[in-house]
């Protein structure tokens, strides 16, 4: 007689199904198997929604240790369940890849900042993606596979107003991943003013045009308040205070409420690792409209996922009495320039998904972009 034993962790395994014993444990995310993720962490917003397991064999799932507990085995051999989990809401499954990026590496980390004169204390604390290419690629393409023109890409968890006195909520910030169209900043070469309010590119191009080319996901999207400080100021944590402050010439508003919109200025500053060699620190301490990817300042271009080499608008403008907006040239450096001339600059548009929208599948990389959907009903 001999015998032999070999025992499995069943929480560690890194498999959509495996084997611990005599008992095959498989899951699924809001009734849906999916293969293109790992078995749920315990700090990543999953919970039990239901298991079934063959043969009338009855278990429950621990949340303290994250585990599968029979309550009977009918004396049963080769043991199959499977575990249904509730999706978590998307910006709470994000928050859990949170990491300490060194210099020059990639990654999702916590910002923080300065209390600003429209946010006040409530936006203090948000999270960004940085370095040359971070996992942050978002598939809006509901089924097959996901073209360029579906992908989006994460500049973070930016806590967002939907109107002026609305609350604050943890919402994820997109960015279209290749351009939707090129036009001058104001979308009109004549026109001779930079007020974001009456901007054709703001009015007919961003929020008709490109809102009625994304019919299938335009319930994702909620209006948000967008911010039109203005500034003349160019490090990355002055664009951002006052991109959220109250400078704006008389007869402009401070803030909109809008659907669809273009990224800061400051978006982009955020986005940087820095390297080794000039570090994020003090990419944060240098002046925007320095950086040059073939500059001593390339560090801070080059490790900055948000640099494409083309010429990119940016929403904020100058304070200055020209009609300026900024926008970045093919370098990775900032300029202010008229806001009716550029036309051939591209438009990324970018916007903020509702905060209950829910975390599907998918790791992020561009092969394999997070997948996501809402319910309607919560």
């Amino acid at each position: 007689m001999y015998k032999m034993e070999k025992s499995f962790n069943v929480i560690k395994g890194v498999v959509p199904d495996f084997s611990s014993g005599d008992v095959t444990l498989a899951f699924s995310i809001n009734g849906v198997k999916t293969s293109d993720v790992s078995f749920p962490n315990q700090n990543e917003g999953f919970t039990k929604k239901d298991i079934k397991c063959d043969g009338g064999v009855e278990a429950d799932w621990d949340d303290t240790t994250w585990s599968l507990k029979l309550k009977n085995s009918n004396n049963q051999s080769r043991i199959k369940c499977t575990i249904d989990f509730n999706a978590p809401i998307f910006s709470t499954y994000l928050k859990s890849k949170v990491t300490n990026v060194a210099d020059g590496a990639s990654g999702l980390i916590v910002q923080t900042h300065e209390a600003t004169d429209q946010t006040g204390e409530s936006a203090k604390t948000d999270y960004r993606y940085i370095g040359a290419n971070p996992n942050n690629y978002v598939c809006l393409e509901e089924n097959g596979e996901c073209s360029e023109n579906n992908l989006y890409r994460i500049i973070g968890i930016i806590p967002t107003q939907s109107s002026e006195n609305g609350i604050y909520e943890d919402r994820v910030k997109l960015i279209k991943y290749v351009n939707y169209s090129e036009a001058s900043w104001y979308g009109h070469p004549e026109l001779q003013q930079n007020n974001w309010i009456s901007s054709e590119l703001n009015t007919n191009i961003l929020n008709e045009e490109f809102w009625g080319s994304i019919k299938s996901y335009q319930t994702y999207i909620d209006i948000a308040k967008w911010y039109l400080g203005e500034t003349n100021l160019s490090t990355v944590t002055e664009f951002y205070k006052a991109e959220r402050g109250n400078s704006v010439r008389d007869g402009y508003s401070k803030s909109t409420n809008t659907k669809i919109g273009l990224i800061y200025a400051s978006d982009y500053g955020y986005a940087t690792s820095g390297s080794a060699l000039k570090t994020r620190t003090q990419c944060m301490q240098q002046s925007l409209k320095l950086w040059n990817n073939e500059s001593d300042n390339s560090s801070c271009v080059i490790n900055n996922w948000i640099f494409s080499k083309n010429k990119q608008w940016f929403l904020t403008t100058t304070i200055s009495g020209n009609p300026d907006a900024w926008y970045m040239d093919e370098t990775g450096q900032l300029w202010n320039f008229h806001a009716g001339y550029y036309s051939n600059t591209k438009i990324y548009p970018s916007f903020y998904l509702k905060s209950k929208v829910l975390f599907q599948s998918g790791n992020g990389t561009q092969q394999n972009p997070y997948r996501i959907f809402i319910n309607e009903n919560q």
